[in-house]
């Protein structure tokens, strides 16, 4: 019996561990991500030391998610890798059955009954190709997430630092 193991990826696994990464990269966004100072603002404090403690929290947070990033990336590229390889084996055993069939003529059957019965005896590694297809879509979709997340706080970190540097060009007029 064929396994998604086959095609080097624990399917149940891999895709819990890919939720798991959207929801760190959303705790680190939006929730608290065992910072005793919290969530993040996005409406950045006043004084330049406020700025710096906040922006240094959205680095710490925003090179968090580029790890999580980096590994959705790699999830994604493993799933498309089995997805191919199931495909393939569960075309291939729909064919063979399918000939095997062909050469075992039975009285009064027809083309669609022995498709039929192939298809029914290659259930297994057709279920197989469409988790490995679930699977692709979920670290997709998971990629897509945890990159958008990136973007926010790579562009809140930015505005921090226009923050920073505007207060301290004001700071520098004040001589």
């Amino acid at each position: 019996m064929t396994s998604i193991n086959d095609f080097d990826i624990p399917l149940t696994e891999l895709e819990q561990k890919v939720m798991s990464w959207v929801a760190e990269a959303l705790d680190l966004r939006h929730g608290v991500a065992g910072d005793p100072e919290g969530k993040l603002n996005d409406a950045p404090a006043e004084t330049s030391t406020e700025v710096m403690n906040l922006l240094r929290r959205v680095r710490a947070r925003a090179d968090r998610v580029d790890g999580l990033l980096a590994n959705a990336i790699s999830a994604r590229g493993r799933a498309r890798r089995a997805q191919t390889e199931a495909a393939f084996v569960a075309e291939n055993r729909l064919d063979q059955a399918t000939r095997e069939r062909g050469q075992k003529r039975r009285e009064f059957e027809s083309g669609k009954e022995r498709e039929a019965d192939a298809r029914l005896e290659t259930f297994e590694e057709r279920r197989m190709a469409h988790q490995a297809a679930r699977l692709v879509d979920v670290t997709a979709e998971a990629y897509e997430q945890i990159s958008k997340i990136s973007w926010q706080l790579n562009a809140l970190r930015s505005d921090l630092r226009e923050t920073l540097h505007g207060i301290q060009f004001e700071a520098s007029l004040e001589r």
